[in-house]
């Protein structure tokens, strides 16, 4: 069965609300086996979203629309189904009373306006709401499903998980998932990945492969149809494994684990305790670190060392190093560290400094030059990348990498028989 959403909402084309039904509706039918083709967004316009309909109507099966589905004068969604389909708007005596109990409490009398939510297109069934006052709604039009959730997320994915879904598997002959698995990947361009993996991709037919670009990394979607999610998950096992060997280490995670979970797992395994020395980061590091869940385990704490004053007093950075070398320097990224595993009493440390910008930058020191160190109890590693865009990508960059520095340490340390940090 081939599927088509349609996003209703001019705040949605506008970009002032960030459009998270696509996704969860994306994820849902694809888990329910179910195609996909094409997502439309269409602003709050009765001619525009009937307009939408009438074109989804030459190539999909069903149709989902979400959101305007309200009582204000742009909840179009009810009026352009009607309009598409050449239906009347008639009122659903069910849904009137359930509108006016709900309002009794705090809106004892409900405006015409209110009551409009209680008008579906002639034949329609109604999915009753619980959150709101909006209700959903199906109707069929020539052996075609066309079903409305309002466009609250929560509203949106209770209607199409209770209702929708279940209608549209019954009409849908397959009875099968699509299941995905997403590989992670830092330090390859996508470019390279798939100059690596061409074969791979040359030979896909069930999975299918897909490059995606994500923020401070490059994945690789992995996707199967099977009659169950154990089959599915057979069929990708055999192409997950084939990009491992390929790959290596430049695969970081999968799915929804990200590289600070990664790194707390390595960092679990060996027993190992870690402090941080910021600069140019100003403890979006350690924050990441902390965002998983028993952390405590083996994150002493961090040091934000903005000031280079605040450098020397906490972290014993020498001031001829400062003088010498200045704050973004591979000698004040070593001293950082070791003063940061001195300071915390910890096993490992890891130190960044650099020029965020926009400004601060020089044609030695440019914007995004950044300096790392690795300190342990036998060594001190130390590199400098340059990353590019904006401040806040600078600063993200700037965390991948150190997280990502910290991850192959250690990965090499377990192969090496975890030898003393």
């Amino acid at each position: 069965m081939k599927c088509e959403v349609i996003n209703v909402g001019t705040e949605l084309l506008l970009g002032q609300s960030i459009n998270t039904n696509a996704r969860d509706i994306g994820l849902k039918l694809a888990a329910a086996g179910l195609d996909c083709y094409c997502q439309t967004t269409v602003g709050d316009n009765l001619e525009r979203i009937a307009a939408a309909i009438k074109t989804a109507l030459t190539r999909a099966d069903a149709i989902i629309l979400t959101g305007g589905l309200g009582s204000t004068d742009d909840d179009l969604t009810r009026d352009a189904v009607a309009a598409a389909l050449h239906l009347p708007l008639q009122p659903v005596p069910a849904l009137e009373k359930l509108i006016r109990a709900k309002l009794r409490d705090f809106a004892p009398t409900a405006t015409d306006k209110t009551m409009r939510q209680a008008l579906l297109p002639a034949g329609a069934i109604a999915i009753k709401p619980t959150l709101g006052t909006a209700a959903g709604f199906v109707v069929e039009h020539k052996g075609r499903l066309i079903a409305a959730t309002p466009g609250v997320p929560a509203e949106m994915n209770r209607m199409l998980e209770a209702d929708i879904i279940p209608r549209l598997r019954v009409g849908s002959a397959s009875g099968a998932v699509i299941l995905s698995r997403i590989l992670k990947i830092y330090g390859l361009r996508e470019i390279e990945i798939e100059n690596q993996i061409q074969d791979i991709i040359d030979a896909q037919t069930n999975p299918t492969l897909a490059p995606l670009i994500m923020r401070g990394s490059v994945a690789i979607r992995i996707s199967a149809k099977a009659p169950d999610v154990d089959s599915a998950l057979a069929i990708i096992a055999d192409t997950q494994d084939a990009l491992r060997e390929r790959l290596g280490d430049y695969i970081f995670a999968i799915d929804t684990e990200e590289m600070e979970s990664e790194v707390g797992k390595l960092l679990v395994a060996q027993d190992l305790s870690l402090a941080t020395a910021e600069s140019i980061t100003g403890g979006l590091i350690g924050d990441r670190i902390t965002n998983v869940a028993g952390s405590s385990a083996y994150y002493a704490g961090g040091v934000i060392a903005y000031d280079n004053e605040i450098k020397q007093r906490l972290l014993d950075v020498c001031p001829q190093t400062l003088l010498s070398h200045g704050a973004v320097s591979a000698p004040t990224a070593e001293e950082m560290a070791i003063g940061a595993r001195t300071a915390l009493g910890t096993d490992l440390a890891i130190a960044v400094t650099g020029i965020a910008g926009p400004d601060g930058g020089s044609a030695e020191k440019p914007v995004g030059l950044v300096y790392f160190a690795l300190a342990t109890a036998e060594s001190i590693v130390c590199s400098n990348r340059t990353f590019h865009g904006d401040r806040n990508d600078i600063r993200f960059k700037t965390s991948q990498y150190a997280l990502n520095m910290l991850r192959l340490y250690l990965l090499d340390r377990a192969r090496r028989g975890g030898a003393s940090a």
